[in-house]
């Protein structure tokens, strides 16, 4: 495999400006979080109504809102998994129509048992729409405004809830307290279509995933109109991992233990010239031993804490526990 077949995939995301195609995937991203912090805040709006429709204490609807939260937790962890092994915009659209459904079936719900009980399976479709929502929006924004993105993202949760007690008002005027939970519930539904023809699988889900190669050249040459892909590319995701003796920190920042005593290295100088008034001091039972090549000090033990070494940047010492 040449290095002229091969693509990176995080390189072409974060050097290329932001394209029509990544405006659409973000406006949906935050219309549908529009829509879930609507749904999620419909209680509020109308548990004085229902209270006074069904003769209830306010007191009655404490459980009724911790089951909306309870559910939402619960759904973020659920779909969380399913979406990273069946993708994410899979799992969204079914979060969407789950909560969708579910919020129009509040609205006809008899007692106040099955009304909680419907906004806890309500809830579950809530958040488990979230987390995918902000992954997609993380995956396909640039390095550069990816935090901008995800930030304004999450904002559409609260203007969701905002506009929804404007709305709210009105409804319940005209045509009661129902209606809010319908509306709630058809917004969604409505935009499961757009979301299935508009809006794209992960991108890293679709690298993991064999056989997937035509729909990431598809995606690629929408990220990117003016550049061309071959299909015999092998497209990978280069982006910093984690691994033993090494704490990965964002996208370019890496964190190394200091080199051991007698090792190469521009921290040896540490291990065996005396106190020069640069970098940390260290104390003499401390300076004798690594003297002396105890390479103890350089293995982290059960409980050790680590020391930032000021001398250089990002490098840690291990502090003596």
């Amino acid at each position: 495999m040449t290095d002229q077949a091969r693509v990176d995939v995080a390189a072409i995301i974060n050097d290329s400006e932001i394209s029509r195609f990544q405006v659409i995937i973000f406006t949906l991203c935050i219309m549908i979080m529009m829509c879930d912090g609507f749904d999620t805040q419909a209680l509020a709006y109308v548990a004085p109504s229902i209270a006074a429709e069904w003769k209830l204490a306010p007191g009655i609807f404490g459980p009724v809102f911790a089951a909306v939260l309870l559910g939402s937790m619960v759904g973020a962890f659920a779909f969380g998994y399913l979406a990273d092994r069946f993708g994410r915009k899979r799992t969204l659209v079914l979060c969407m129509i789950l909560f969708g459904v579910l919020n129009i079936g509040s609205a006809y719900a008899p007692s106040i048992e099955s009304f909680t009980l419907l906004r806890f399976l309500c809830g579950i479709g809530l958040g488990g729409a979230i987390p995918n929502v902000m992954a997609l929006v993380s995956e396909y924004a640039p390095a550069r405004r990816r935090a901008t993105l995800v930030a304004i993202a999450w904002c559409g949760f609260s203007l969701g809830a905002v506009l929804g007690g404007l709305i709210s008002v009105p409804l319940i005027t005209h045509f009661g307290w129902k209606s809010v939970f319908v509306f709630g519930g058809i917004l969604p539904l409505c935009l499961v279509p757009m979301v299935v023809f508009a809006l794209p699988e992960s991108i890293k889900f679709l690298l993991l995933v064999r056989g997937k190669g035509a729909e990431v050249i598809s995606v690629l040459r929408k990220l990117a109109p003016g550049r061309s892909f071959d299909d015999s590319s092998a497209f990978v995701l280069d982006e910093p991992r984690p691994g033993r003796g090494s704490i990965a920190a964002g996208d370019s920042m890496r964190w190394h233990p200091a080199a051991p005593a007698g090792g190469s290295g521009p921290d040896r100088r540490h291990a065996s010239a005396p106190y020069d008034g640069q970098g940390p001091r260290r104390s003499s039972p401390d300076a004798r031993r690594v003297a002396q090549g105890d390479r103890s000090l350089h293995r982290r033990r059960p409980g050790q804490r680590l020391r930032p070494d000021r001398s250089r940047t990002h490098r840690f010492t291990l502090a003596p526990g």
